[in-house]
């Protein structure tokens, strides 16, 4: 048994002597592979927001308001959202989030999808598809939808994250931005903690998700900062 307590003990020791420098060594790997360039190039886009938002339908900022409308093969589409209240006489609501379509070019608009808030914050027009930026228990995620009003959900972005700050287009990619806390870490002392304190440099990142493959590809655009631009 005292064998068992050394022995555990032990591993205790090497992992916690370990990690300093696995977070050491991951931490100078990010903050070396921050990509200026690029950094560059978002800024430009987010200067001339409306060029590099054309091709994005955004929702209104108000419940049962639509958003813009695109062309979608033959139909058109635009997003919506409503505010439903739980009960008849309850304060509490429910947000949703909807895809509508028309499809005689008659103004009359139908539901594709309905779900909850959070399923399609901005969407883009992909061929066949249309894509819906969207968050899921934290996770960046894209909903990939049919005109059938099928549709899968591809996981883009699954660290501690703050949200998506900005999203931008153009021909070839769809560019979303957050701020990323991979790199944090909870204090020792902290983590029987309730609300622990975390140490660690925060990251501006931006994932390039190619409209053709659905290939998506992360990049460090910003090192020790929370704030886009």
């Amino acid at each position: 048994m005292i064998k068992k307590i050394i022995l555990i003990v032990a591993i205790v020791i090497i992992a916690i002597s370990i990690y300093p420098c696995y977070k050491f060594i991951q931490i100078q790997i990010y903050k070396s592979s921050v990509d200026k360039s690029l950094y560059g190039k978002l800024v430009e886009m987010n200067t001339n927001i409306a060029k590099y938002q054309k091709n994005l339908l955004l929702p209104s900022d108000k419940f049962n308001i639509p958003g813009n409308e695109l062309t979608w093969g033959d139909i058109k589409v635009r997003l919506n959202s409503e505010d439903v209240k739980v009960k008849e006489n309850s304060k509490d609501t429910i947000s949703y989030d909807i895809v509508q379509v028309e499809e005689e070019n008659d103004g009359v608009w139908k539901n594709l999808i309905r779900e909850k808030a959070g399923f399609c914050n901005k969407a883009i027009i992909a061929g066949e598809k249309l894509l819906c930026r969207g968050r899921h228990f934290g996770d960046i995620i894209i909903n990939i939808i049919d005109k059938d009003g099928r549709y899968t959900i591809k996981t883009l972005v699954k660290t501690e994250n703050n949200g998506v700050q900005k999203t931008f287009s153009d021909d070839k990619y769809l560019y979303i931005v957050w701020v990323d806390y991979r790199l944090n870490w909870p204090q020792p002392l902290q983590l029987l903690s309730d609300a622990p304190i975390y140490s660690g440099p925060d990251l501006v990142m931006v994932g390039e998700l190619n409209l053709d493959n659905l290939q998506f590809t992360e990049h460090v655009i910003k090192y020790k900062n929370d704030y886009f631009p």
